[in-house]
């Protein structure tokens, strides 16, 4: 089951669409080339930060005030993949590039 909040589902779809163009363009020896795996998990990496940061940090938070107490609230966007912050994916996909280098 995948969990997402926002506009969390657009990170795998990044990840996804990066690792099939690397297959694509890489072809048959996709699956011996580490340095193409991790090189696409770098550039979802890197698109997922720029989602965030110039996408979804320009997304206003509502203020909204209690009619009981006369407080303001602030109602902020929350955006997440399995209860991870969309802003901390591209540290994951990074993470997940440098383990499949070490390790293969």
């Amino acid at each position: 089951m995948i969990v997402w909040s926002g506009f969390g589902w657009v990170v795998p779809i990044i990840a996804f669409a990066c690792v099939l163009l690397g297959n694509t363009i890489i072809g048959e020896t996709w699956s011996e080339n580490t340095w193409g795996q991790a090189i696409a998990l770098l550039v979802a990496a890197v698109l997922t930060f720029a989602f965030d940061r110039f996408f979804l940090a320009k997304r206003a938070d509502k203020t909204l005030m209690n009619k009981e107490t006369g407080e303001d609230v602030i109602i902020r966007k929350n955006d997440s993949l399995f209860f991870i912050p969309v802003r901390f994916w591209p540290i994951v996909l990074v993470a997940i590039a440098v383990a499949i280098k070490v390790l293969a």
